[in-house]
Formats: structure tokens, sequence, C-alpha cells
């Protein structure tokens, strides 16, 4: 079998545990989507040598988990995913006794990105959904094309990372909006809007 003296003996010399600092980042490229992951180990003592499950978590709650070896002070890690993560857990089922830092995570888990707008054109009614890991509660304001502010909407559920919003394509005074372009814009305190196009024609 394996000799694993190496890996018992790290903790039964050293009377510490290793401090894992960690950050990530994902971008969208041809073959799917590039995620980056960065670790280092910020312990003062000995640098631990054992494997690391990471977790992704994608907007729809599906997940998938991948293991790495780490060896060194610092490392990065590169995958390519099927879809966006939302989440990176290290360490998610709590096998190794460890201090777990995540540094400033990507800047998309910090605004509320407009993940579908559908039917688009729409005769009328638009289901919009946001996905986002934020605690504020994010508007959706719905404007026309002169820029005239005609609906506000509230979130009407969330399934893990994805809030949904409902317009039945009516203004603030329920009336029905006439044919053209309308903008969706994200709203919350502090977070970066986001915008979108959607097309009703009648």
């Amino acid at each position: 079998g394996q000799n694993l003296h190496g890996f018992f003996n790290q903790w039964l010399n050293y009377p510490y545990y290793p401090v894992y600092e960690y950050q990530w980042s994902a971008e969208q490229v041809k073959a799917g989507v590039q995620a980056k992951i960065s670790i280092k180990q910020t312990q003062q003592q000995t640098v631990y040598v054992m494997p690391i499950d990471l977790k992704f978590v994608f907007a729809d709650g599906r997940d998938t988990t991948v293991t790495v070896q780490n060896d060194k002070i610092s490392q990065e890690y590169q995958f390519l995913l099927h879809q966006m993560p939302v989440q990176l857990i290290l360490d998610p089922d709590h096998w190794i006794l460890s201090e777990n830092r995540e540094l400033t995570p990507p800047a998309y888990a910090q605004v509320a990105e407009i993940y579908r707008v559908y039917p688009n054109p729409s005769p009328g009614k638009v289901r919009i959904e946001l996905r986002h890991l934020l605690n504020e509660n994010v508007l959706v304001d719905i404007y026309d094309i002169q820029g005239h502010l005609i609906r506000t909407l509230q979130s009407k559920g969330q399934q893990f990372f994805l809030h949904t919003y409902l317009w039945d394509g009516k203004n603030d005074n329920g009336q029905p909006v006439a044919s053209g372009v309308y903008i969706i814009r994200t709203r919350a305190p502090g977070i970066p809007q986001k915008q979108r196009k959607v097309v009703i024609l009648k």
C-alpha cells in the first residue's frame, strides 16, 4: 500500500495546523469556463503536504468537486468547467484540521448578474432571472427607451443562487406597455448595476 509515514509525521512533529488563504476567478472561454485557484499556506511552521478537495457551486444548485495535491507554500491550479461557478468551498467536508480564509471573491460574485431574460422578444410577460450571493434586497427596474422608470420589481422566489422576477408587461399604474425596447436594470446599495434589453412585440 501507499506509504503514509510522511503524512502522519507532519501532524505528530508540529503542534499546529495549516492555515490556507485562497482566492479564485473564472472567465468564459471558447471551450467552457476557465477557473483559476490560488492557495497559500500562511502558518509559520512547516509546509503541510496533502490532498485538498475544492467544491465549485453553480447558480442552479449543482456542484462539482475536484481534488488537488497541495505541497508548496503557494500554488495555483486551473480547471475547465461546464458553467460559471458562483462559489468555491475549500475542504467542503472538513477532512482537514485547518483554518481556511477566502480572500476577496471574484467581482462577479459581488454583483447581481442578469442570468436570463425570456421570452425575448415577448408579447407581454417576461421572466427575469438574476444570480448572486448578495445579502441585500436586489430590485429590478424597468425603463422605457427614453429612460423613464416605468416599473420596479421585487424577487418572486429564490432557488439556491438564482433569483426570479416576473414582469407582466405593465407599468406601475397597471397599464400594458406599448411595443418597443425596454431596459432591465438591477439596483442594490453599493452594488454595480447590470442591465439588459428586452423587446415587447404585440
